[in-house]
């Protein structure tokens, strides 16, 4: 890590990125994806992978860990092409083979997260009113699950480590504390945002911080 000055440019903002690092890019095109006051930079190029068997769990796998195109060896399978469908990917048959190509629809995840917590009160407010068909729920259920993976798709693809203690009253450090169980606070403040993985093993826990 160093120190690099922040040039302003006409009403814009310009960072010389390090020589090593921007040499080795394929194109001069990058990806930039930032979360609070954290921005990243990675190389703009394809994740592909190749699968065995058509099955609608590699399918939603493909999804979850952020692959931008999946090869399958067939199209054929209907259970497969459902949930290609349901992941929102575009399947093409190209000289015999079956290739699955994922579109992001979201780039925030605090938006992916406000669609499913908005899913999830219409679908509570259904149930309390006693108007909430069988199929609605079953949608709602699929959508929040298409949801959820793709918070794991985008902290995947855009991985943002700024993290924040959830108790207030301490500073946050570099290191995870080494507090005790017996001195936490029985109370504590809910996240605020949305977590990419599972906490530290540690008797303070860390969540992810929104905008």
């Amino acid at each position: 890590m160093e120190v690099r000055k922040v040039i302003r440019l006409k009403g814009s903002y310009l960072l010389y990125l390090p020589k090593r690092v921007a040499s080795s890019f394929v194109s001069e095109e990058v990806n930039v994806f930032w979360e609070g006051d954290f921005v990243g930079v990675t190389p703009l190029a394809l994740r592909r992978a190749t699968a065995e068997v058509a099955l609608p769990q590699v399918v939603v796998a493909g999804y979850a860990v952020g692959l931008d195109e999946l090869e399958l060896p067939t199209c054929a399978e209907e259970a497969a092409a459902e949930m290609a469908e349901k992941m929102g990917a575009v399947v093409e048959q190209v000289d015999g083979v079956c290739k699955l190509r994922y579109v992001d629809k979201y780039v925030d995840k605090e938006e992916v997260v406000g669609r499913m917590l908005s899913a999830l009160r219409y679908l509570l407010d259904g149930l309390a009113r006693g108007t909430a068909t069988r199929s609605a729920v079953r949608a709602v259920d699929d959508e929040t699950d298409v949801l959820r993976l793709t918070v794991n798709r985008l902290c995947t693809k855009a991985p943002t480590p700024k993290v924040r203690l959830l108790h207030p009253d301490r500073a946050p450090t570099n290191a995870p504390s080494t507090t005790s169980e017996s001195s936490t606070p029985k109370s504590r403040p809910r996240p605020s945002g949305p977590s990419c993985g599972k906490p530290p093993r540690s008797s303070t826990r860390y969540t992810y911080t929104g905008r």
